[in-house]
């Protein structure tokens, strides 16, 4: 059995522009309000990371046509707000101990380690914007492969979707939404039988 990919937070805060760090710190938040015990014991409390995300939007509006101290206060608020990030982050680390599925029920992204191999040979790697690659290693006696992703209804339940039905043990998911969390799952088809699915694989989509 191939080795399973060793998963870490991933941590390229500085590649977002404040808005879109605001929104990923909110989302963030979310998670450690529905996951306490996931967050048993947080380098950044819920408070203090929430107090600080409202102190660094509301200086970040003023700069936006205020003056030069004005944009002062903001970058030392940001840059607050960032360490608070990476403080964060050490901690799913921590907790997650390569485990994709923690990493990604904290709010956090995940990227993995591409010099091992993943179990069940079986790759899902983020393409362009809204895109994921999935690649297998062919099954033996598979004439096919059915390919299922999922989302999420109103009330929170999983809703399975048939993606598409290909002769070749790769496949493209497209017109994915960027920054939602996906489940992603395949089934052989053998003897004109599908086969079981596989477990799925969780990641958000970029």
């Amino acid at each position: 059995m191939a080795a399973i990919k060793r998963s870490r937070t991933k941590t390229n805060f500085r590649k977002k522009r404040p808005p879109q760090t605001f929104t990923f710190v909110q989302n963030v938040l979310t998670e450690m309000a529905l996951y306490p015990l996931v967050f048993t014991t947080p380098k950044v409390t819920l408070a203090l990371f929430l107090a600080q995300l409202n102190k660094t939007i509301t200086s970040y509006n003023k700069h936006i046509h205020g003056s030069e101290l004005e944009t002062d206060t903001f970058e030392v608020d940001y840059e607050a707000l960032m360490q608070m990030l990476y403080d964060q982050a050490d901690y799913v680390d921590d907790i997650a101990d390569g485990r994709r599925a923690v990493i990604l029920q904290s709010g956090f992204e995940a990227v993995t380690d591409d010099r091992t191999t993943h179990k069940n040979d079986e790759s899902y790697k983020q393409g362009v914007s809204g895109q994921v690659k999935a690649v297998l290693k062919a099954r033996n006696g598979a004439t096919g492969y059915v390919w299922q992703y999922c989302v999420y209804d109103a009330l929170g339940e999983q809703v399975w979707i048939l993606a598409d039905v290909t002769k070749y043990a790769k496949y493209n998911f497209n017109g994915l939404i960027a920054g939602t969390k996906y489940m992603f799952r395949y089934s052989p088809v053998i003897n004109n039988t599908m086969s079981d699915f596989s477990n799925p694989y969780v990641m958000i989509v970029t």
